[in-house]
C-alpha cells in the first residue's frame, strides 16, 4: 500500500499538479465502451465486476474534489497521520 501510494502522489508530482491524465481517461473509456458494446450479448459476472469497475474508476478520475481528497488521504498516511484497528472503528462509531 505504502509502494502505490507513493507511486500515486510522484506520478501527481511529476504531472506539474495536474490530479487526472486525460490519456488515462480516454484508455478506460475505451476499455468501459468495447465491454459495454458486448454487454447486449450478456457479460460474465468477472466481465459485469470490470465494467462497474471502469465507470466508478473513470467517475473518481473525473471528479477533481475526489481526486483531491484521494491526494490528501496518501499524503496523510505516507506522513503516518491515520488511525487503523480498532481505534479506527471507534473513530467511525463517535461521529
Amino acid at each position: 500500500m505504502r509502494q502505490r501510494a507513493q507511486e500515486f502522489i510522484s506520478r501527481i508530482e511529476s504531472d506539474n499538479g495536474q490530479l487526472s491524465d486525460p490519456q488515462e481517461i480516454a484508455s478506460l473509456q475505451t476499455a468501459l465502451a468495447k465491454l459495454q458494446a458486448r454487454s447486449v450479448n450478456g457479460l460474465t459476472s468477472q466481465e459485469r465486476e470490470t465494467l462497474e469497475s471502469l465507470e466508478e474508476t473513470i467517475a473518481i478520475l473525473q471528479d477533481p474534489e475526489a481526486m483531491e481528497a484521494l491526494v490528501e488521504g496518501y499524503r496523510d498516511y505516507l506522513n503516518g497521520d491515520f488511525i487503523e484497528g480498532t481505534d479506527a472503528v471507534k473513530a467511525l462509531r463517535t461521529r
